[in-house]
């Protein structure tokens, strides 16, 4: 069931701009809300610690410098944080805390995709490979922050 919904998901996020606004907002909010109760880093599963390493790959490669780097960029981006949606298997709080990082990588994809040379896209994501290993306990993904 939880697949159908996320995969229902997906689908308004890729049709209606208005929806991923909404939805970013919202898992901002979650985000805040799993930071405020953390008090170690989430367990991970398999499919998240491949995800975020793939992530991580496509964002310790140099910066896009023309709109067709960033629309390729942006596209890879937003295929990982479809599979890491369908895959992935946490608990909710777990599950809260990264809504936030995928909604930086969103966030930062879609900043990029409208302008490469967009620098608070590019800082979204970059955030998101900070804010994840300060949330989530992947000791393959780099030291914590």
């Amino acid at each position: 069931m939880r697949a159908m919904i996320c995969g229902v998901a997906l689908l308004r996020l890729a049709l209606f701009p208005a929806f991923a606004e909404e939805v970013h907002r919202h898992a901002h909010a979650q985000h805040e809300a799993a930071l405020d109760t953390a008090v170690h880093p989430y367990a991970t599963d398999a499919a998240l610690r491949a995800g975020m390493l793939r992530v991580k790959g496509l964002l310790d490669a140099p910066r896009p410098g023309d709109a067709r780097a960033a629309g390729l960029l942006a596209d890879a981006i937003h295929a990982e944080v479809k599979r890491l949606f369908a895959e992935c298997r946490l608990e909710a709080d777990a599950d809260a805390a990264l809504h936030g990082v995928l909604a930086l990588l969103l966030q930062g994809a879609d900043g990029l995709r409208k302008d490469a040379a967009d620098d608070a896209a590019w800082q979204s994501l970059r955030q998101s490979l900070v804010l994840y290993p300060q949330r989530f306990d992947d000791p393959g993904f780099g030291v914590r922050r």
